[in-house]
């Protein structure tokens, strides 16, 4: 079993906020009086309405790691039973789960621009197969001979 608690990230307006040019980390702005309002200034027609408020200390910048993702969980169980055939010989049936619960795990890969229509939904998952699907549920069986 895997469990990991649910990790920070940043998230950010989706244009240049302040004025400052590219390679700046563009910061969300919220509001004081509404820190959960996330999309307050999202739109960038809003951007003097943010620096307006910035200068009039009625709004600041959201710190970094300010939300977190979701939890990691996973189960993965081996069942095997031994079946002794004589003295020096033994045969082992067993059957491998992963990922039992069938859960998809998004960790902290998330949406994180304001602007954007998808803001705060999952963009991709902790995936160990580099597939283009989640991981899900997989199961084998298997037999080995022994002598």
């Amino acid at each position: 079993m895997q469990f990991g608690t649910a990790r920070p990230y940043d998230l950010n307006e989706g244009y240049d906020v302040l004025g400052i040019g590219s390679g700046y980390s563009r910061p969300l702005i919220v509001n004081n009086n509404d820190p959960k309002n996330l999309l307050a200034y999202a739109d960038s027609a809003l951007a003097q309405d943010a620096l307006d408020c910035l200068a009039a200390a009625q709004c600041h910048q959201a710190g970094y790691d300010t939300v977190r993702g979701r939890a990691f969980f996973q189960l993965d169980t081996r069942i095997a039973k031994n079946i002794r055939l004589g003295e020096h010989r033994n045969l082992q049936l067993m059957f491998q789960a992963f990922n039992l619960t069938n859960k998809t795990n998004y960790g902290n890969n998330f949406v994180n621009t304001a602007n954007s229509s998808k803001f705060l939904t999952p963009a991709g998952y902790i995936n160990p197969t580099s597939s283009s699907t989640p991981r899900a549920f997989v199961g084998e069986f298997g037999a080995r001979f022994t002598f």
